[in-house]
This record gives C-alpha cells, sequence and structure tokens, in this order.
C-alpha cells in the first residue's frame, strides 16, 4: 500500500539536498510533482446509504437463500430481504 504522506516527506528532503547543491531547476521540477500528491476534496457529497448495513447473520441468511434460487438476481434477493442488490453482491462474495 501506498504511503503518500511519506512520499511527500521524501520529496521534500530530496528537494532541501537539490537547492543546497545549486541545482534549484530539478528541485523547482519535483515541488511541482509533490503538488499532485494532494487528494482533491469530493465535488459532492457521498451518497446516503439507503440500503441498512449487512450483519453476519444476514449474509449467511442471502447466501443460502441465492444458493436455493441461483437463477434469481441479486436485486430480487435483496428486495425480498429489505437490501439493495449491492448489499447482495458483497454477501455473496464474502465483502460483507
Amino acid at each position: 500500500m501506498s504511503n503518500i504522506p511519506l512520499a511527500r516527506d521524501m520529496i521534500d528532503e530530496v528537494v532541501a539536498a537539490l537547492t543546497v547543491r545549486g541545482h534549484r531547476d530539478l528541485a523547482v521540477r519535483l515541488l511541482a510533482a509533490r503538488a499532485e500528491l494532494f487528494r482533491r476534496p469530493m465535488a459532492r457529497k457521498p451518497a446516503r446509504r439507503r440500503s441498512p448495513p449487512v450483519d453476519a447473520e444476514l449474509a449467511e441468511a442471502l447466501r443460502r437463500y441465492a444458493r436455493l434460487h441461483p437463477d434469481m438476481p441479486n436485486r430480487a434477493i435483496g428486495q425480498r430481504f429489505g437490501v439493495d442488490g449491492g448489499r447482495v453482491s458483497e454477501a455473496l462474495h464474502g465483502d460483507r
């Protein structure tokens, strides 16, 4: 997994060393690259969850029902249990 704050710190160290050695042009280019290592704020708020979270018991019930009805779409299974089809997919793939 990447560590962006650590990468920014490492770039700062290299920029300082380049500046001391008189390589200001390279230091400026590195600072421009460093500026790209920040996440922009979200343009809008994330959508609120409309489906309740799936606990272990419900996830097992969803998997059991899906095994008994292999041709039923996730959306239909979700409607039967009062959750979104995406939650059904998460339960079937072990994400929940």
